[in-house]
């Protein structure tokens, strides 16, 4: 009889500690940056093969105007916007405004070169 109220007051007193303002603080802290490391681990590859991307693409970019430049950092900013561009611009008849001929030819050689197309669409 005495065991299990001392268990059950155990139990009363955790939940009302778990509750306290400053525990769920720290645990949402906790939860926050335990949250960021997996966020980190997930999107590990894909910055990896974008960095590979950026160096392959290095020397081409520098021959582009400052715009050219811009555009191409905001289709190298994520595996999403690499994947639509080649999608929409590379393989196609679409006309892009910014990047054409031998230029766009050769961007989408080093997005093929790259595992960035290897998710689907």
């Amino acid at each position: 009889m005495w065991r299990s109220f001392v268990v059950v007051s155990e139990i009363v007193v955790l939940v009302f500690v778990l509750r306290l303002p400053f525990v769920q603080y720290m645990f949402k802290d906790a939860q926050d940056v335990v949250g960021q490391w997996y966020a980190y681990v997930a999107t590990w590859q894909d910055r990896n093969e974008l960095a590979e991307l950026h160096t392959i693409s290095a020397a081409q970019r520098d021959k582009f105007r400052p715009f050219q430049q811009e555009y191409v950092d905001g289709i190298m900013a994520s595996r999403h916007n690499v994947q639509i561009f080649h999608k929409k611009f590379c393989g196609t008849d679409n006309i892009n405004p910014y990047i054409h001929g031998a230029q766009l030819a050769q961007f989408c050689h080093s997005i093929e070169t790259t595992g960035l197309l290897a998710m689907d669409y």
